[in-house]
């Protein structure tokens, strides 16, 4: 599986996802989101009865949105967060309970980005700060932990991080 923006020359990006059955097989390609200039800084997951997840940003409105489709139902997307560039870096990862988690920058356009992290748990999002400044976030989970590695660009550093899963 894959999750791709595309556009034509000039003109604003859609997302995309892209599938086959086989190694051997044709992709099939299915319009998953087409609002303003969208799909950049995606990220995909499936979990266990295949549903596909995907987050991504969505440069008109700087909004981090998230795309949802079972198998044999139609896409479903919205806004996660709106504004202050939310999203433009952003990770997402599956815990050993196979909840989601998205860990991704409040405001990236300025080099003081607050990092957040999202759960979902029972298809509602929570949301939590993490205390952290950064840009380029990306996630991991292992047991019980999550992980963050973000470039702190006020001081130059690559940051890592993780804590205990509440």
């Amino acid at each position: 599986v894959l999750a791709f923006a595309a556009a034509p020359p000039l003109q604003p990006s859609h997302l995309f996802f892209a599938e086959r059955a086989t190694t051997t097989s044709a992709w099939t390609t299915t319009p998953v989101d087409g609002l303003g200039s969208t799909g950049l800084s995606n990220r995909i997951a499936v979990d266990l009865q295949g549903v596909v997840h995907i987050t991504y940003y969505e440069s008109q409105a700087q909004a981090l949105r998230y795309a949802t489709h079972a198998p044999s139902a139609a896409w479903q997307s919205a806004a996660l967060e709106q504004g202050g560039g939310a999203g433009l870096h952003q990770d997402l990862a599956r815990d050993e309970n196979h909840d989601l988690w998205l860990a991704f920058s409040q405001d990236s356009a300025t080099v003081t980005s607050e990092i957040r992290l999202a759960h979902q748990r029972g298809g509602i999002w929570e949301f939590q700060t993490t205390g952290f400044e950064g840009i380029d976030v990306q996630m991991r989970t292992s047991p019980q932990r999550q992980h963050l590695a973000f470039f702190r660009h006020a001081t130059g550093e690559l940051i890592y991080a993780w804590r205990g899963m509440q």
